[in-house]
């Protein structure tokens, strides 16, 4: 996954949450999950304006 020809930068604010299980002594990534906060006021639109 690139960028298009003349876009800028851009950022966002997500979160990550990554399951693990152990294997053989080591723990590994066995799932992962990654979404956006939502806007609250009926839209439920992702709220990609947000910084931390």
């Amino acid at each position: 996954m690139g960028w298009p020809d003349g876009a800028g930068e851009y950022s966002m604010w997500f979160r990550t949450t990554l399951g693990l299980r152990l294997i053989d002594g080591r723990a590994r990534i066995a799932h992962e999950r990654t979404s956006t906060p939502f806007q609250m006021n009926g839209s439920a639109r992702a709220a990609t304006d947000l910084a931390p």
